[in-house]
C-alpha cells in the first residue's frame, strides 16, 4: 500500500480509509482547482476532511470532500483544497487594521472561530501570523469574499494563507505570512521536460496617483511608480507614458496621512509583482526541481539568458511528471474565466 486516503468528520472523528494508487494532484492557489481520487471502497460524506499520505506517512494532499460518485467499479471522490473553506462572503471593518496579516487573522477568527454560532465555527481552528506587512488591499466596501482577499494578499504583497489538517491533534491550523525561503530554477537544463514562459503586459496601467485626505482635502500627495517597481513621491526614474488618477484616502485614528496614503498608493500603483506565468516540468523524483517548495516561495527562473522573478502559486504531480506553476497569470481558459469573474 504505497498511498492511502483517510476520511475524517468535521469534528476530526475518523470515518474510514482506503488504499489508493498514486493520486494525480493538482493545486492552484489562485483558482482552488479540485483533485480527483478513486478507490475500491470508502465511506465519505460531502464536507468531510480528506488526508492523503504515502508509505512513509508524508502528507501528499489534504482537502474537503466535495462530491462522491459510487459505482460497481469503485468510488471517485472530488476533493477541494482546505483553502476553499474561506470561499465565502464576510462582513468586516476594512479600516480596522493597516497590517495585512493581522487583518486576515482577525477576519478568520471573527467568522470561523468566534462567530457566536457554534455550528458555523470550525472546531479546533488555530490562526497565527509569521510576518507583519503594512499595506492595503483596496477593498471597496465591508462585505467581500474572504478567499478573494487572500488571493489579493498574495498577488500584491506575497502573503500566503496555508491551511493544515492535524487530525491527531483535532486541529485545523492556519498560518498567514510571507515565505522567507527563495529558490532558483534553471529552466534550460536538459532534464526539464517542458517549459512555458508568459509575461504580462503592464502598459496602460495606472502609474501616477494623487491621493486626497477625505477629511481635509487640502492635504494631498502624489505618488509615482518607479522603473524599479517601487512607489514613491519622487518623479525621477518613473514609468512613462503617464497614466494618472485621483482617489480619496481615509486616515485611521492610529495612523498618519502619509502612512495611509503610501499604503493605498502601493496597493494601487505597484505593478503586479508576479505578472507572469512560468511553468516547468520534470520527471517526478528527478531532483531537478527544488523539493518541498512551499506555496508563496519567491523563485528566480533563468532561461535563454533572461532572469525572471516570480512566485510559486501551484503545482501538479503525477507518478511520472511534476509541474511547478509560478506567477499570477493563467493561460488556461477555464482558469482565466475564474480569475476574471473574481476580479469583477
Amino acid at each position: 500500500m504505497l498511498y492511502k486516503i483517510e476520511i475524517f468528520e468535521r469534528d476530526y472523528t475518523f470515518r474510514s480509509f482506503a488504499p489508493i494508487e498514486q493520486p494525480e494532484i493538482e493545486y492552484d492557489y489562485l483558482t482552488i482547482q479540485k483533485t480527483q481520487v478513486t478507490c475500491k471502497s470508502i465511506t465519505a460524506s460531502k464536507g468531510d476532511f480528506a488526508h492523503i499520505t504515502d508509505s512513509t506517512g508524508a502528507v501528499v494532499y489534504q482537502g474537503i470532500v466535495d462530491d462522491t460518485d459510487t459505482k460497481k467499479t469503485g468510488v471517485t471522490l472530488q476533493l477541494q483544497p482546505l483553502l476553499a473553506l474561506f470561499d465565502t462572503d464576510i462582513y468586516f471593518d476594512r479600516t480596522q487594521s493597516a497590517r495585512v496579516e493581522n487583518f486576515l487573522k482577525s477576519a478568520i477568527i471573527a467568522n470561523f472561530s468566534a462567530s457566536g454560532d457554534a455550528e458555523q465555527n470550525i472546531s479546533g481552528l488555530t490562526v497565527e501570523t509569521t510576518s507583519d506587512t503594512r499595506g492595503a488591499l483596496n477593498l471597496k466596501d465591508n462585505i467581500h469574499n474572504l478567499y478573494e482577499i487572500m488571493v489579493s494578499a498574495l498577488t500584491k504583497h506575497g502573503i500566503v494563507v496555508n491551511v493544515e489538517l492535524r487530525p491527531q491533534r483535532k486541529q485545523l491550523a492556519v498560518t498567514i505570512g510571507r515565505q522567507t525561503a527563495t529558490a532558483t530554477i534553471e529552466a534550460d537544463l536538459p532534464a526539464i521536460v517542458e517549459k512555458s514562459i508568459i509575461i504580462g503586459d503592464s502598459y496602460g496601467q495606472l502609474n501616477k496617483l494623487t491621493l486626497v485626505n477625505e477629511d481635509n482635502e487640502a492635504e494631498q500627495a502624489t505618488y509615482y511608480l518607479q522603473q524599479s517597481g517601487s512607489v514613491s513621491t519622487s518623479n525621477t526614474n518613473r514609468i512613462t507614458p503617464v497614466f494618472f488618477g485621483f482617489d480619496f484616502v481615509s486616515v485611521g485614528t492610529d495612523e498618519t496621512f502619509a502612512g495611509a496614503a503610501y499604503a493605498k498608493a502601493y496597493d494601487k500603483l505597484a505593478a503586479q509583482k508576479y505578472d507572469n506565468l512560468i511553468e516547468v516540468t520534470a520527471e517526478t523524483g528527478s531532483g531537478i526541481l527544488p523539493p518541498s517548495l512551499a506555496l508563496g516561495t519567491e523563485i528566480t527562473v533563468r532561461s535563454g539568458g533572461d532572469v525572471y522573478q516570480t512566485i510559486l502559486t501551484g503545482y501538479s504531480r503525477t507518478e511520472r511528471l511534476t509541474t511547478l506553476t509560478m506567477g499570477c497569470v493563467r493561460a488556461d481558459l477555464t482558469k482565466r474565466l475564474i480569475l476574471e469573474r473574481r476580479n469583477t
